[in-house]
């Protein structure tokens, strides 16, 4: 029988989320279509795995800090941030690496109100972002159906891929989030350019923004609620750019019909995904195989 992939849920299923947006809930439905098994880890507990690092875990995190803050470049979009807010964010990265390693999972998703509203703790921006560039999948704000998304692309193409917030910008579709792996669209090892800044101007927790080249060709895509239907589109990066009034991250992609991609989902808040290459035959092929019905938009 094939290994199922472990999906780690932080925080658990955003039940507040599930009353207003199009998010599967039929978890076993999920398990048994896709070959995964959700397994969930509380904000207590991983609050707590954050305060009782190991010496060894503490000294990989202080690591990841000083790597952080010294090869960042120096943009005025930038804001100041003190190390010890840097500090709270790889602890949380190496809490989570920890759950992660402990049950070899190979995917991760948060609901991340917990974290964003409360003054001491640090936003998991960065940390998803680290564990992206590890090539473990990770969701913000709880969002089920964007992480099995990215789920796919690795299964399909052994890609990476971001999500994010969606919406129409100068005539295009714009993709943003404060989680963006700075080794999108380069090849391994490498990364892209990148500078820190801190939680939508409105709390010093860090966030970072990587400069991604124009001219790429990517795939958009979504899986829908209950594994309905996989959206699928293809694109090309126009700009990538912070704007201050959204999250860090906005990539702005040429697609034939933004407004088309756009009302192909249903209900508030639906995270788009994006990977670096045309990876429509491949996302087709395999969601065909799971019974999931494919729109090209």
């Amino acid at each position: 029988m094939m290994k199922r992939d472990v999906l780690l849920l932080f925080g658990g299923v955003p039940h507040e989320y599930l009353q207003r947006w199009e998010i599967t809930s039929n978890l076993t439905l999920a398990e048994d279509n896709l070959g995964v098994q959700f397994k969930e880890i509380t904000t207590e507990n991983l609050l707590a795995r954050t305060h009782n690092l190991t010496d060894p875990e503490k000294r990989k995190a202080k690591q990841l800090t000083d790597h952080l803050m010294q090869n960042a470049v120096q943009r005025a979009q930038g804001a100041a941030l003190s190390e010890a807010e840097i500090q709270k964010a790889t602890d949380l990265y190496v809490a989570m690496k920890s759950y992660v390693d402990h049950e070899d999972a190979t995917a991760v998703s948060i609901v991340c109100g917990p974290w964003i509203h409360e003054p001491n703790y640090p936003t998991p921006c960065v940390a998803l972002m680290l564990l992206q560039e590890d090539g473990v999948p990770a969701a913000c704000q709880g969002d089920l159906d964007a992480l099995l998304t990215m789920v796919l692309f690795k299964r399909a193409s052994g890609v990476m891929s971001c999500m994010g917030n969606n919406f129409e910008v100068a005539g295009e579709l714009g993709v943003g989030h404060c989680v963006l792996p700075r080794t999108l669209c380069v090849p391994m090892a490498a990364l892209q350019p990148y500078y820190l800044s801190d939680y939508h101007g409105r709390k010093p927790s860090p966030t970072i923004h990587t400069s991604i080249p124009s001219g790429q060709v990517v795939t958009v895509a979504r899986l829908t609620r209950n594994l309905e239907t996989l959206i699928l589109s293809r694109g090309l990066i126009v700009e990538s750019l912070d704007l201050r009034d959204r999250c860090r991250n906005t990539l702005v992609i040429h697609v034939d019909d933004p407004a088309r991609v756009l009302g192909a989902m249903k209900g508030l808040q639906q995270h788009l995904v994006v990977a670096c290459g045309d990876h429509t035959k491949a996302m087709t092929a395999h969601a065909q195989r799971a019974g999931i019905q494919v729109k090209v938009v």
